[in-house]
């Protein structure tokens, strides 16, 4: 009887090569595809950090481009002035002082909250300042935890002065070395340019 074989091919799979745009049309369609794609991958990363939906991130993103400029600038404003403010500390992005009272802590939270909440504001960024408005109102809200907070706060502001006067020290140290050794070498040139110097500015 005959025996029949069967042939296999162990080939790797050609990859699929992404068409290279041949005219100014396709390019432009290339570009948008690409933002369409960045701007999906961005609903849904906000939806995963803040707990909502990506169709609630893309009714949202629908919503703030049907606005006109001048309604994004007042949507943004106070959104951009917290998310700006993070790096300073909870303080700066209720724009309080530290010596502010409990009382002034809810007031303030209460009247940034109307702005930046996301079910009020429109910004795609909303969800991410209001979050940040939140931790800052319940750490210093609690007296505890507005305590340690302000303990922190000292902490890194003595650290960031004892920086500063080392490397004022270092700098000093290194001024003086650099007189001595041009003095050392160049008397008479050194001290004309120093009398020059000190006509000029006095």
């Amino acid at each position: 009887p005959g025996t029949t074989t069967t042939t296999t091919t162990e080939g790797k799979r050609k990859k699929k090569k992404k068409k290279v745009p041949s005219n100014v049309d396709e390019l432009y369609e290339f570009i948008a595809e690409g933002e369409r794609a960045q701007s999906e991958a961005q609903r849904r990363e906000r939806a995963r950090v803040y707990g909502s939906s990506p169709r609630d991130a893309e009714r949202r993103d629908r919503a703030y481009r049907s606005l006109s400029r001048g309604e994004r600038r007042a949507v943004d404003a106070e959104v951009d002035r917290i998310l700006r403010a993070v790096k300073k500390g909870y303080y700066a992005v209720l724009g309080l002082r530290r010596s502010c009272r409990t009382s002034s802590i809810k007031q303030r939270y209460r009247a940034k909250a109307l702005v930046v909440h996301p079910d009020a504001n429109e910004s795609p960024l909303a969800p991410e300042a209001f979050d940040a408005l939140r931790r800052a109102h319940e750490t210093l809200a609690d007296p505890l935890r507005r305590a340690e907070y302000d303990r922190k706060l000292v902490r890194v502001s003595r650290q960031k002065r004892v920086r500063l006067r080392r490397e004022l020290s270092n700098l000093v140290e290194t001024a003086s070395e650099y007189v001595r050794a041009r003095w050392d070498q160049f008397p008479l040139p050194f001290l004309s340019a120093g009398l020059l110097a000190f006509i000029l500015i006095f």
